[in-house]
């Protein structure tokens, strides 16, 4: 079982994608960047429509096959088994582009949560976005099983950015990999840091409890996204990406 991919939020809010995942978001800081003068907490729709399309991409392509365009918008998303705010969403997101418009975007045969919000106009476009990270640092370098490493990417953003996905994957000297990504609509220039922990004492062995996390090298790649890291859609393009490592060691009471 893998363990919840967790964000706690610092001086500027940065959203999850909506992964579970061994690796904790810790914290986001701004370094050096100018703060929006409107504190005002509203709902972060780009987010909530990401996650939406997300989990429920299935669900809405069942409700569709067995008759569910039928009625319109309000009929398709009141069919959803979600909350209050998820069918608000998706009748928003239906309503701008059409039943029609909604059913073909949902059918597409590569479905990405946020090209599809971005085609709603509830994630934002910016096509001139441009950022670059500045370094991906594992800390500490090396430790035995049940050390919390700390991977701290720094970037850069020149040029303000649309729909921004910032995505760390892990892999391991043998098993699958694991990772985690945050999701962000639209970043202004400036420096950041994110901070995305490795906890190693939870899991360290085969059990249901976690993933293993036997020694040897592990390789993490960084990268900064415009829309969903590794999509064909438009608009979607890898910023930078940088890679490191870190070292899990024999622990002293393997013998």
């Amino acid at each position: 079982m893998k363990a919840v991919f967790v964000l706690l939020f610092a001086t500027l809010a940065l959203a999850v994608a909506g992964d579970v995942s061994p690796i904790a978001v810790s914290d986001f800081k701004i370094l050096r960047a100018e703060l929006p003068k409107n504190r005002e907490i509203k709902i972060n729709w780009c987010n909530t429509c990401a996650g939406l399309m997300g989990q429920s991409i299935n669900q809405l392509l069942n409700i569709i096959a067995n008759g569910g365009v039928i009625g319109g918008c309000s009929k398709l998303c009141g069919a959803l088994n979600g909350t209050k705010i998820e069918e608000t969403v998706c009748n928003l997101a239906c309503d701008y582009v059409g039943i029609k418009g909604f059913v073909k975007i949902i059918q597409d045969v590569d479905p990405d949560p946020v090209f599809i919000c971005e085609e709603v106009k509830m994630c934002p476009v910016d096509d001139n976005g441009a950022a670059s990270i500045d370094s991906l640092s594992p800390s500490p370098a090396s430790g035995p099983v049940s050390t919390k490493f700390q991977l701290e990417l720094v970037f850069t953003v020149q040029n303000h950015t649309g729909t921004t996905t910032i995505q760390v994957d892990v892999q391991p000297p043998s098993g699958q990999s694991f990772g985690a990504s945050s999701l962000q609509a639209g970043i202004n220039p400036g420096q950041y840091t994110v901070d995305f922990d490795v906890d190693t004492s939870q899991g360290s062995d085969s059990s249901d409890e976690g993933p293993s996390y036997p020694p040897g090298v592990y390789k993490v790649t960084a990268q900064v996204c415009a829309g969903t890291c590794g999509s064909k859609h438009p608009h979607a393009k890898v910023y930078d990406q940088k890679e490191a490592q870190f070292t899990i060691t024999e622990s002293d009471r393997d013998w």
